[in-house]
């Protein structure tokens, strides 16, 4: 069993309860945040904010590419639902 700090990664970074109100409210509280799929994107942008001049770099960008069928991909996503839900709320906060 995979323990649920590394199966809700990013929803308990946010909240130690997994509670996605909770980690909502958290994540609120930043001055900046991005999501990997836009790295360089805010990257750039942090850079703006800060005067900085970091430089985006990929060290953890996986070579492997595995194939996932649809009903182990479906599987993964039942089992995901709390991280997608509190993933999906917060993509909506940038378009709010």
């Amino acid at each position: 069993k995979i323990p649920e700090e590394h199966m809700f990664n990013q929803l308990y970074m946010f909240s130690k309860s997994l509670e996605i109100d909770e980690a909502i409210y958290n994540v609120k509280k930043l001055s900046h945040y991005f999501f990997t799929d836009q790295f360089n994107k805010g990257v750039d942008e942090l850079n703006r904010k800060t005067s900085l001049n970091l430089v985006p770099i990929h060290v953890r960008r996986a070579k492997h590419q595995s194939q996932i069928s649809e009903d182990e991909l479906d599987r993964l996503r039942e089992m995901l639902e709390k991280e997608y839900k509190f993933l999906d709320s917060i993509r909506k906060l940038e378009h709010a």
